[in-house]
């Protein structure tokens, strides 16, 4: 049998490349599967708005896991074609131009990488529930080192 948090990461990892699909194609994603169990709508959603000289820009979504105990943050981008490139993110508690206060802790957030056709995804896995009230951004940074450049971000609203 599957380990179930392995299961459904890679559940979580069929939902981000619905995601990168959608942002490309500007339709809404579609409900996931998370272990063979229905994933609903995201609890949270927003678009991610260039900030920098890259132009780059992209959704992100905050779905519950299964138990309700943890959640997945997924991002996908699209920006120009570019050399492959590695940028780091996070969610936080705050809306874009505010300090914000990371949720989870750094390693949690796997760097997006950018493809040569300027496509990236990224899934987190967040051991807190998912939040049912308050502010929150995802925001992109120049390189997954802390205290890089901000170069997007994208205020949450609730689903």
């Amino acid at each position: 049998m599957a380990h179930p948090r392995r299961t459904a990461h890679t559940a979580v990892l069929a939902v981000a490349l619905g995601m990168l699909t959608t942002a490309c194609l500007g339709r809404s994603a579609a409900p996931g599967s998370l272990g063979g169990e229905e994933m609903g709508e995201p609890a949270w959603a927003g678009r991610l708005l260039s900030r920098g000289s890259l132009l780059i820009s992209g959704s992100a979504e905050v779905r519950p896991s299964s138990d309700g105990e943890s959640m997945f943050v997924t991002v996908a981008l699209q920006g120009p074609p570019s050399t492959t490139l590695a940028l780091g993110w996070n969610l936080q508690r705050g809306l874009c131009g505010s300090p914000g206060v990371l949720m989870g802790r750094p390693g949690d957030y796997p760097a997006i990488v950018i493809h040569s056709d300027g496509s990236g995804a990224s899934v987190a896995s967040i051991d807190e529930p998912v939040p049912t009230a308050g502010s929150y951004s995802v925001r992109l940074f120049a390189s997954p080192a802390r205290g890089s450049q901000l170069l997007s971000c994208g205020d949450l609203s609730r689903r």
